[in-house]
């Protein structure tokens, strides 16, 4: 048995790694692994005949664990990611055009729709992971995160406030 861990990238695009195993009498092997791109995180993979050497026999498998560490970004749910991004409320309540971030790639153009709303998300399809051993993927779901500004000047909370008299 032994364990690796990889980025949320390398899940994405599949990746090679040396993975050294310890034996029980102390002896060191190392392998190369191909890890599939899609593996999820909690994923055993099986290496058939790296493993030890069963009394003289045949060497049996090696079972590796794999870690997929959390991304800064992205979060990860079966084949889909998520991805936050900020908006003003002039753009929620009016619609706007918003580049989102890819795991890999240039970022998209999302069309976000008047009134959107804080929390909800929106969706790229086919824009998320890989789905392991296909050639399918999952989607990008983007939630939206409206922000407030902390700092008003006087004009700013005049024409707020004229603002809440008139959408009330």
């Amino acid at each position: 048995h032994g364990e690796v861990t990889i980025k949320l990238r390398e899940a994405f695009q599949g990746t090679e790694r040396v993975v050294s195993v310890t034996t029980p009498t102390n002896r060191k092997h190392s392998h190369k692994v191909t890890i599939p791109r899609g593996v999820a995180d909690g994923a055993k993979l099986r290496l058939a005949g790296q493993g030890l050497e069963l009394r003289g026999g045949r060497p049996g498998d090696l079972i590796l664990l794999v870690h997929v560490e959390p991304d800064p970004v992205f979060e990860r749910k079966g084949d889909d990611l998520y991805v936050e991004i900020p908006l003003t409320f002039p753009e929620a309540a009016l619609g706007t055009e918003k580049k989102v971030p890819l795991l890999v790639g240039q970022p998209q153009t999302l069309a976000v729709p008047p009134g959107v709303q804080s929390g909800q998300c929106l969706r790229l399809k086919g824009q998320g992971m890989p789905k392991l051993n296909t050639n399918e993927f999952g989607d990008l779901y983007v939630r939206i995160k409206i922000t407030v500004p902390k700092n008003l000047g006087v004009r700013e909370k005049h024409l707020i406030e004229e603002l809440a008299t008139l959408i009330k």
